[in-house]
């Protein structure tokens, strides 16, 4: 790239190797049996002091095996959780599944996957949402409903974590507890588990698939603020730039 006239001494002609100068996909490579190769880069750094650093990273391919295929029904729901800093990074949360739902083309035979990926998958934050969808369309509304407001719709749960922090962490160590909510699951007592988790309960979701686990594909991580903090010239140049940095606290935390 940004690459018009290229070196006449570099001949690559009789080689491998070719100068990108345009954006073009990326063909994967086969050898003589037709088996694809995983895609390979190296990425080189030249620092201005002299010292050079080079890494190559390969194109991950989830290893071919045989599962069972788990369904999604009424009596086996998909459990989709959220959860953001603050309610409004929540919503943009909700928006970015939305579009990732249609880009991604997630449909009711790898809803379970990304119910998965969104549970093992991510960190649980304090503003927290769940939804309990039988298909692809309720989890589509359900999403849409909260965005605009609606957060009494069934199968739709919303709690904060910082309320019931601490009793709920005691409670989730407790053995009677943990009891309880293996029972929950057994029973299809998703509801419950659910109501709980939205409001603090740590929650591990491999107990509801026991040995055969969903897939973990690749879905839109978090959602940081938007907010930019540019100094002006006259604020360079007067000195005044100096006197309004923010405080260390809001700029960790303002995600």
């Amino acid at each position: 790239m940004h690459c018009e006239t290229l070196n006449p001494y570099i001949d690559l002609k009789e080689s491998p190797f070719y100068i990108v100068q345009e954006t073009k996909e990326w063909q994967t490579l086969q050898d003589g049996e037709g088996k694809v190769h995983p895609r390979r880069a190296g990425v080189s750094s030249f620092g201005f002091g002299g010292v050079n650093a080079h890494i190559v990273i390969e194109e991950y391919i989830p290893p071919e095996q045989s599962r069972e295929q788990i369904k999604i029904t009424s009596q086996n729901p998909a459990i989709i959780v959220l959860s953001a800093r603050n309610e409004e990074r929540l919503k943009d949360q909700a928006r970015q599944l939305l579009t990732a739902i249609k880009e991604k083309e997630i449909s009711d035979s790898n809803l379970v996957d990304m119910a998965y990926t969104l549970q093992v998958g991510r960190v649980a934050m304090e503003e927290r949402l769940g939804l309990i969808a039988n298909s692809v369309k309720q989890v589509e509304e359900k999403l849409q409903g909260f965005v605009k407001g609606k957060e009494d719709m069934d199968g739709l749960y919303r709690g904060q974590l910082k309320r019931k922090k601490n009793a709920l962490a005691v409670f989730a160590a407790d053995e009677d507890m943990a009891k309880m909510i293996d029972a929950w699951i057994a029973k299809g007592k998703y509801t419950k588990l659910l109501d709980l988790w939205v409001k603090g309960l740590i929650s591990d979701w491999n107990r509801i698939y026991g040995d055969s686990k969903p897939r973990r594909i690749s879905l839109p991580t978090y959602l940081f603020a938007k907010e930019r903090y540019w100094v002006s010239f006259n604020q360079i140049k007067n000195g005044s730039a100096k006197k309004q940095k923010l405080p260390m606290k809001r700029r960790v935390q303002r995600v």
